[in-house]
């Protein structure tokens, strides 16, 4: 059931190149067309599998209470209210193109990060994707209100430029070394 998602979500994020998003300076990208319902279970169900897991990589995903929750939307096809679990993307990018081929195909283990006072699992997708899924009732941030995925919405996703100064790209330097 959950493998039309991740096949979904595969086509669509790992798909044709991304276009910038109008009047944005190259500051984001952009998917005008996508199933809002199939990716946002992707994600929902991305979040409960890791929670579940028993697999040490996913010991920081930890839904605690929301973990039924999560359980119970996806046995009933629900993906809840947009600021339910919201889900915002950013993706790493670089004007070197070997540092910018490094960011495309490093994926680093699953984290939580607090934002805003709020609570974020952080997922790391191959193709450079860092995604931010709300792990918290309270509302999202009215900074990234415009950034989650929403029916009817485009998708606009977050360029991250210049990986190579970013924490990811540190973390990767001290794993390799």
């Amino acid at each position: 059931m959950l493998g039309v998602y991740d096949d979904y979500a595969q086509k669509l994020l790992l798909g044709d190149s991304l276009k910038f998003y109008p009047n944005t300076s190259s500051l984001a990208y952009i998917i005008k067309t996508y199933d809002y319902f199939q990716l946002k279970m992707f994600f929902i169900s991305l979040l409960w599998r890791s929670s579940i897991s028993n697999l040490e990589e996913f010991g920081l995903i930890d839904c605690g209470p929301y973990e039924e929750k999560l359980r119970q939307m996806i046995l009933e096809n629900s993906v809840g209210q947009d600021d339910e679990f919201s889900i915002f993307i950013a993706k790493f990018d670089s004007k070197d193109k070997k540092i910018k081929k490094i960011a495309e195909s490093s994926i680093l283990l699953p984290a939580k990060q607090k934002i805003d006072g709020l609570n974020y699992s952080i997922f790391y997708l191959s193709n450079g994707y860092k995604i931010y899924l709300k792990v918290d009732k309270r509302k999202t941030a009215d900074v990234y209100v415009k950034l989650i995925l929403k029916e009817g919405r485009q998708v606009a996703i977050l360029r991250m430029d210049d990986y190579e100064k970013t924490p990811e790209y540190k973390i990767l330097l001290d794993t390799v070394r």
